[in-house]
């Protein structure tokens, strides 16, 4: 009897250790480049920040309105869980331009549930690069490095991924930014958060 209640006790704990290390939340990340200039030198770094924001309820005068807009601030922020894990991408673009295509991970130590009625939810990015770029066909070599942020809804399909593109517009400059998916060109896409460097 009492190797019976031992072992039903030491199941339970591993089933209760198992649930805990399968709980928790990844962000895949694919990562990748185009029209990268040889020999360019990149860096990126992101984190990821989970966020419940609550805004001050509609007014009167709002409901008729189809949408109601907010201005989100830190004063709106009522739950934070950053990611422990940073995405670091470093490389120097070779001869012939191709830069292979890399997969990252974002974890988090928790499930990132649908945020509660009333309050909206979304993972915010915060990305930081530095691009040195060789001089080439008489143009000067330049340097830049700057930060960007990004965003994503909390995916109700639970598909949890995003890509981060480093890419050449030409005179544009480079973007670099994370995107829903690296299968869409959003250069006339206004709803994605872009950086572009000259």
């Amino acid at each position: 009897m009492r190797n019976s209640v031992l072992r039903f006790a030491v199941l339970t704990l591993l089933l209760a250790t198992a649930q805990f290390a399968i709980a928790g939340t990844t962000i895949v990340v694919d990562a990748v480049t185009s029209d990268l200039p040889p020999g360019s030198r990149v860096r990126v770094e992101a984190g990821a920040e989970y966020r419940l924001l609550e805004f001050a309820p509609v007014k009167a005068d709002e409901r008729g309105r189809s949408v109601v807009t907010r201005t989100a601030g830190d004063e709106n922020i009522k739950y934070r869980l950053a990611s422990p894990t940073t995405l670091v991408w470093e490389f120097v673009v070779p001869a012939d331009g191709e830069v292979p295509q890399r997969q990252f991970k974002l974890n988090f130590p928790k499930d990132l549930a649908q945020p509660p009625k009333g309050m909206a939810g979304n993972v915010a990015f915060k990305i930081k690069y530095n691009i040195s770029i060789p001089a080439v066909d008489g143009q000067p070599a330049r340097q830049t490095e700057q930060a960007s942020a990004a965003s994503m809804r909390i995916p109700a399909d639970g598909r949890w991924n995003r890509c981060l593109r480093v890419e050449n517009w030409g005179e544009t400059g480079i973007f670099v930014g994370m995107t829903p998916d690296c299968v869409h060109d959003i250069r006339n896409d206004k709803r994605g958060s872009l950086s572009r460097s000259r």
